[in-house]
């Protein structure tokens, strides 16, 4: 990728701010207090906790993403300020804080590729800012949503190179995307709303 069409891209991350009074009352860019974020099927009112797993290292940049699967990190847990949302590591550990970087492709010939992955890092990329919470008509833990979208995330079987694989979240999946290296199935994905459930 070349270095213009980095800056590019950075900088419309960085421009694609929260628009949440868009999303009615009580809707916010900031959360008081620690979360964690977990995956509702309403077609079978299942709950399911999710982590930020590392797929991809590559120099000075690891980058994360949510799944079902236990992390390699236990995160403190995780915040949300100004529509980005941030992991902390443990403590004593040697990580940094890890922040939202949009939507990506995890790849380590082209980690900043726009891809369907909401995705994390722990490096001097530009922060995306454009997540909200949204009160829960239902009643219950609040929803996240991206570019004003509550129900856009999916839970699909995803894929990092040889050897690498999750069941991970997806933001505008499509079902015929077909399973290869960087990418994943969509025959597999199932519709989910994440949820805000304080720490």
């Amino acid at each position: 990728m070349q270095l213009t069409s980095l800056l590019i891209l950075l900088t419309a991350v960085a421009v694609a701010y929260a628009q949440c009074s868009s999303l009615g009352t009580g809707a916010t860019s900031s959360i008081t207090g620690d979360f964690t974020i977990s995956a509702y099927n309403s077609v079978t009112a299942t709950t399911t906790p999710l982590n930020l797993v590392n797929v991809v290292t590559v120099p000075h940049t690891s980058f994360y993403i949510l799944a079902t699967q236990a992390g390699s990190v236990n995160w403190q847990g995780l915040t949300m300020t100004n529509g980005v949302i941030t992991a902390t590591p443990p403590t004593g550990s040697y990580l940094s804080p890890i922040i939202s970087i949009g939507n990506t492709e995890p790849n380590p010939d082209s980690p900043f590729a726009s891809g369907p992955w909401p995705t994390w890092a722990n490096s001097e990329i530009a922060p995306f800012d454009a997540i909200c919470s949204v009160p829960n008509a239902s009643g219950g833990d609040a929803i996240l949503a991206m570019y004003g979208q509550t129900g856009l995330f999916s839970l699909c079987s995803s894929y990092f190179g040889p050897g690498v694989s999750a069941t991970a979240i997806l933001y505008n999946a499509s079902s015929t995307v077909l399973p290869d290296a960087y990418s994943y199935d969509g025959a597999s994905c199932t519709p989910v709303t994440l949820l805000v459930v304080p720490s």
